[in-house]
């Protein structure tokens, strides 16, 4: 049998569970441990952080063809499991971590893609914010119009206030701008093949084909995502257009960039992916992008080259 050097990392998530009034927190770390193992099969590692009276009894691994205890021990102050998992489910399938507490079980969801277990709850990634002034909402005013007073986003101005649009007269929002750290996800999208590669710490996982701006529309540059958005609805030339309607070229899912003129969404019009047609944006067939989503948290890098 074919041998290789393989690797299971994990997205690096901080679980905390709730328990009464104190918080319990496991971390699972994205792990670079290589492995010789057979096809297919790579290697779980996960640490728990745990209070010194606190015992992880037991750790679980269960989804599509697993159901597995994994063995517990300490490595210096932490305490650690690790063992070779088979992976044999397909894309987007979804697992479970159940840990085994003193006093409860507790579960943590994982989603499966490219052979790599990933937190299947997408928070928003520690995003670095600078304040450089403040706003006193108006009566009459709304985020967009805001925004385009500053020359801003609404994203920007969602991250910066932690709010959504919904916005009252009197309230006080911060100004200012919102830079994205290295992100272990790393969407790669090549304009000259209409493709985007899904990379994991570098390594790519899967490429689906899109459809790019024609010309020069869409401009090369690194970018990452600012909002997420299902179902929505599309405002051109004044016109507000009903999410999903047949001439509502967005589609299911729309991911807004940095620079909000450009997002990356689904399509009404599929037999053009593949192909140099949009206004600038990245257009997915709707079912890659209802899948994709779910890994993709708020901050993901995004690369057009």
């Amino acid at each position: 049998m074919k041998r290789k050097r393989a690797l299971l990392v994990l997205l690096s998530v901080a679980l905390c569970f709730a328990t009464g009034i104190e918080a319990k927190s496991i971390t699972v770390f994205s792990s670079a441990l290589p492995e010789e193992t057979s096809e297919g099969t790579f290697l779980l590692h996960v640490v728990a952080r745990l209070e010194e009276e606190e015992l992880l009894e037991s750790l679980y691994l269960k989804g599509p063809g697993i159901d597995q205890e994994i063995p517990v021990f300490v490595f210096g102050e932490e305490l650690c499991a690790q063992c070779p998992v088979t992976l044999t489910a397909p894309d987007f399938s979804d697992f479970s971590l159940f840990f085994q507490l003193d006093d409860g079980a507790f579960a943590y969801p994982l989603l499966s893609f490219g052979n790599v277990l990933f937190s299947a709850e997408t928070a928003s990634l520690s995003l670095e914010t600078e304040i450089s002034g403040q706003h006193i909402v108006q009566a009459g005013e709304y985020l967009y119009r805001i925004a385009q007073l500053y020359q801003s986003s609404v994203a920007f101005l969602e991250i910066l206030n932690q709010t959504d649009t919904h916005i009252f007269p009197g309230q006080v929002l911060r100004l200012g701008t919102v830079k994205a750290p290295k992100s272990p996800i790393v969407l790669s999208i090549s304009l000259s093949d209409c493709h985007l590669t899904v990379f994991w710490e570098g390594t790519p996982l899967r490429t689906y084909p899109v459809a790019v701006g024609r010309g020069q529309s869409t401009k090369p540059g690194t970018y990452f995502i600012t909002r997420k958005i299902p179902n929505p609805a599309l405002y051109w030339e004044g016109e507000y257009i009903h999410p999903l309607a047949p001439i509502n070229g967005l589609g299911t899912w729309w991911l807004e960039l940095s620079n909000p003129q450009y997002g990356i969404h689904g399509t009404n019009r599929p037999w053009e992916i593949g192909k140099r047609v949009s206004h600038g944006c990245i257009r997915m067939f709707n079912e890659d992008i209802e899948q994709l989503q779910r890994l993709l948290p708020i901050g993901t890098i995004v690369m057009i080259n």
